[in-house]
């Protein structure tokens, strides 16, 4: 149903009697909610009132699920006496061309499938008033159906599990100076007076006109001019798990030094709530009970094993220059184009490209003009690594500022 399918049934009903050769000429038809004490039939001497009452819904257990409405209207024929013309006389003659006109009718264009036309379930005097006027009601009705939606079902449900594929509210935009190691984001720690350790609690850092600087200390920059430089993970950790180390890199590629990098906040790009707990031999943990062997509580029940779909996969990245232009369609020189900023988490596919010209581009979306294309090197996807392996790669003593690189494992496999 629509939002004015009720509406469009009134004036259906209203536009039926209108033109309808069994209506006397000079019968008021008006669309009306109050009751006919309250609605002013007494300054019209013949009237016929339409109006929704009501409807009683039931649901048909098929499928798909249907609901099926009996939809109530009720019409109210008013007739005044005046000298020898009898009120009576010509509402019920009203009551009889309304039932002549509407019954078997179907309304059209309404939004609602009408699976039962109009038809009168009931008919009543309802009183003389004090005008003179015969009042009678008619009680019409008539039956729709709609179809429960029923949306595509992702092939994850067959599993069981469809969390795996969905993030969760918390959704971090990549800010400057955060580096990704998975899907966590990594902040520059405030280094410590001499002699004392890496406090994790201290990172973050702000920028402040082309620099970055500690959030905790806005006194002391971490990066001037950060768009000339990139920061690299080492994919190491101290012996805490905690402390990353990064490098960073000038325009010309060349090293310039290390930092430690710490999660502040719990933040990720995205955070992936959930878990496909059933091994790839036992996909949504189906089981079936063979003919031959149901009661038998050892062979009745087993794995069963969904068949391999293939489909394309989800992937996000982020947007990793300070700004740039996404296209409708490049190749389109008057296409529609759209800015996004630094750092803006986007939906995309992955391996869908395309090549302009000499540029590549990937499909992203959630952009101020829908999908859209974007230059590959203007945007970073991002990897869900494993931190594999966790016993070889440790953290060497460079004797480099700011920890010397305290030996350890880079990150343990708990």
């Amino acid at each position: 149903m629509r939002l004015d399918t009720i509406t469009r049934m009134e004036r259906f009903i209203q536009d039926s009697l209108l033109s309808s050769p069994q209506i006397p000429l000079g019968v008021n038809i008006v669309r009306l909610a109050a009751d006919y004490d309250t609605e002013g039939i007494a300054a019209m001497a013949r009237s016929i009132v339409v109006r929704y009452v009501g409807s009683d819904a039931s649901t048909i257990r098929e499928v798909p699920l249907v609901l099926r409405r009996t939809l109530t209207f009720e019409l109210t024929h008013s007739a005044q006496s005046y000298l020898s013309q009898s009120g009576h006389d010509f509402a019920v003659q009203m009551c009889a061309g309304a039932q002549l006109t509407l019954s078997n009718s179907t309304p059209m264009n309404t939004g609602a499938q009408v699976v039962l036309p109009f038809y009168l379930s009931n008919e009543r005097f309802e009183g003389l008033t004090d005008s003179t006027h015969y009042v009678y009601v008619q009680t019409w009705q008539c039956q729709v159906e709609e179809l429960f939606p029923a949306p595509a079902i992702d092939p994850c449900v067959m599993r069981g599990n469809c969390s795996f594929l969905f993030p969760s509210y918390a959704i971090s935009n990549v800010l400057p100076g955060d580096v990704l190691y998975t899907n966590v984001l990594y902040a520059p720690v405030l280094p410590p007076p001499a002699g004392e350790d890496y406090d994790p609690a201290l990172c973050g850092v702000e920028v402040i006109g082309d620099d970055l600087f500690f959030t905790k200390n806005k006194s002391e920059m971490f990066l001037k001019d950060w768009m000339n430089y990139t920061l690299i993970t080492t994919n190491t950790f101290d012996t805490t798990g905690e402390l990353l180390k990064v490098n960073i890199y000038n325009e010309s590629g060349d090293f310039v030094k290390w930092y430690f990098a710490a999660n502040c906040g719990n933040r990720r790009v995205i955070q992936i709530a959930g878990d496909m707990p059933n091994s790839a031999n036992n996909l949504g943990g189906l089981w079936r009970s063979p003919v031959d062997q149901v009661g038998n509580v050892i062979t009745s029940t087993g794995p069963e094993t969904l068949r391999a779909v293939n489909q394309a996969k989800n992937g996000y990245g982020y947007v990793s220059v300070p700004a740039t232009l996404v296209f409708e369609d490049p190749a389109d020189p008057d296409t529609e184009t759209s800015q996004v900023q630094y750092g803006t988490v986007h939906p995309t596919i992955e391996g869908v490209m395309k090549e302009v010209d000499g540029v590549q581009y990937y499909r992203i979306g959630s952009t101020r003009i829908g999908l859209a294309w974007i230059r590959t090197i203007d945007f970073t996807i991002i990897k869900y690594d494993p931190r594999v392996p966790c016993e070889e790669d440790q953290i060497s003593d460079d004797g480099i500022p700011p920890g010397e690189g305290t030996p350890g494992k880079i990150d343990s496999c708990d």
